[in-house]
């Protein structure tokens, strides 16, 4: 194996010659070799998704977390449940690219699989989404509510992350159902997508 140092900048490269097989439904299943993912995760893209500062670098927060979307199978399964509420953090950015993208990421760790395959155990279940279940739902609800046009990528999440929580949900089920509601009197008010 070849190791790969590259900037963070770059990250879109890494991908175009990392990427083996994939499909969109399942991410990444096969990856090339000479490339080791996760120490790219974690010398590169980790650092940019710790930065407290949301609005610094957005397009390249945006990469970061692409990467991390994109190589979800091939990530360890405690390097997905510890990276999990720095996404969370992501949906406060002003930046629509940014939360957009966190909120497609959330919804894609909560559906991924523990090997990758369908069948596998979840690597974000009901026990390790619990502790930060109330402030993931708030945040995706302040963009919905927030949001001049529907995002579909938000609401992916926001049902991804309800049905990961099972009977967790119910200490927030009067204010999701209220959320949800209001949400679907605006859509139903003025439809676009």
């Amino acid at each position: 194996v070849v190791p790969v140092v590259v900037g963070v900048e770059l990250l879109g490269d890494v991908l175009a010659v990392t990427v083996r097989a994939q499909s969109a439904a399942h991410g990444v299943r096969e990856t090339n070799a000479a490339v080791n993912v996760v120490e790219i995760f974690n010398a590169h893209v980790l650092p940019e998704l710790q930065a407290p500062d949301l609005a610094a670098r957005p397009i390249v927060k945006a990469g970061a977390i692409k990467f991390a979307s994109t190589f979800r199978n091939q990530l360890p399964v405690e390097t997905v449940r510890q990276r999990m509420p720095l996404l969370g953090n992501h949906l406060a950015a002003e930046q629509v690219v940014l939360h957009t993208y966190a909120a497609a990421c959330i919804e894609r760790f909560l559906g991924a699989k523990d090997g990758g395959a369908a069948g596998g155990a979840p690597k974000v279940g009901r026990a390790e989404l619990r502790p930060f279940l109330q402030p993931l739902v708030a945040a995706l609800f302040a963009l919905v509510e927030k949001a001049e046009q529907e995002n579909e990528y938000v609401m992916k999440a926001v049902m991804r992350a309800l049905s990961v929580a099972e009977g967790d949900v119910m200490p927030v089920t009067g204010e999701v159902l209220a959320k949800i509601k209001a949400a679907l009197a605006r859509v139903c008010a003025n439809p676009r997508n």
